[in-house]
């Protein structure tokens, strides 16, 4: 519990010491290690590093987000996607359709399940990552700039030749904090909107 806790959001990060060969293997690991409904294992990660990292923020997602939105509304987001280059790394997450079709042709009696059980996987995917780079010292913070593209998600696919049915799911940035910059304050709703308990 205390891991989950300790796990906030950062936006000041630079790259680390740590290696783009163990961070794979962590990430790696973290993924597999994430449960999934009947077993599918549909979450599928791609790892950016270095000019990669680079330019998936500031060429790609600006490229695509200017077609997308416009070239005003594009501007006003120009510096926070220049922030996140700044960082060591991105973990794209993405669900293969293909697998969740597969598996409501396999299982058709759950097959109306499998849709929310992907964005279940998918969620658990993200937050296993999260820890495990929390674990290490590090910091991360969660995007969607290729959902928010409006569809326009299939030139990562293009561009980094995956499978379309890799549908993006996420994006962790991930780096070094920086210890001048705190993160913001978390705050709670009342435990009694939240909770209802039975049977105790």
């Amino acid at each position: 519990m205390p891991l989950l806790a300790s796990r906030r959001s950062h936006y000041a990060l630079s790259p680390s010491s740590h290696s783009s060969s163990s961070l794979t293997q962590l990430i790696q690991s973290a993924i597999r290690a994430s449960p999934s409904a009947f077993n599918s294992q549909s979450s599928r990660a791609l790892l950016l590093f270095g000019a990669a990292h680079t330019h998936y923020w500031r060429e790609l997602i600006p490229s695509v987000l200017r077609r997308a939105w416009g070239e005003e509304a594009a501007q006003k987001v120009d510096e926070r996607l220049a922030g996140f280059a700044k960082a060591q790394g991105t973990v794209l997450f993405f669900e293969d359709a293909a697998v969740v079709q597969a598996m409501k042709l396999k299982s058709p009696a759950y097959a109306a399940g499998f849709d929310p059980w992907s964005l279940h996987s998918a969620g658990m995917a993200q937050l296993a990552v999260w820890l495990a780079i929390t674990e290490q010292g590090l910091g991360a913070n969660l995007q969607h700039y290729a959902q928010l593209a409006g569809g326009e998600e299939g030139e990562v696919q293009r561009h980094f030749g995956l499978p379309q049915t890799w549908k993006c799911m996420a994006e962790l940035v991930f780096g070094a904090i920086d210890p001048e910059t705190a993160p913001k304050e978390k705050t709670f709703i009342p435990d009694e909107e939240r909770f209802r308990v039975y049977g105790a």
